[in-house]
């Protein structure tokens, strides 16, 4: 039961970063600026294995046809991606640098790294040893 709850968490990470990976690639489309256009920041949603998932994609003005980099930012615990993405210089930086910033949305504030929620079933299974005497 625990591997396929892991297996099913990295399937929605690889579908996330596959979506965002194709959509920093592709060289044409509405959202893509075009040569010479301004810059865009779209907040693009999807739905895996019946979760709504989302992130923020910001696309810099970049030649008709080109492809660029892509760099995926994760904000930290307890935050958002529209936080993550104002509070750095990732867009500044892409604008100028020519590559495409990807800001995944984790789920209730939090990527499920593991560490808090082993935390947490430690905390409670403390808790409630101790209401149980």
């Amino acid at each position: 039961m625990k591997q396929a709850q892991e297996l099913r968490e990295v399937s929605v990470a690889g579908a996330l970063l596959l979506v965002a990976t194709v959509a920093a690639c592709t060289s044409s489309g509405a959202s893509q600026p075009a040569g010479g256009g301004s810059s865009v920041t779209s907040r693009v949603s999807l739905t895996v294995d019946g979760t709504q998932r989302a992130y923020r994609l910001f696309q810099p003005s970049l030649p008709a046809g080109s492809r660029a980099p892509l760099l995926i930012v994760l904000h930290g615990y307890g935050d958002t991606a529209e936080s993550m993405e104002t509070s750095n210089q990732f867009d500044a930086l892409a604008t100028t640098d020519h590559f495409v910033v990807v800001y995944p949305e984790g789920l209730g504030g939090s990527w499920n790294a593991g560490a808090v929620a082993g935390a947490r079933r430690r905390m409670e299974s403390t808790t409630s040893r101790s209401s149980s005497r």
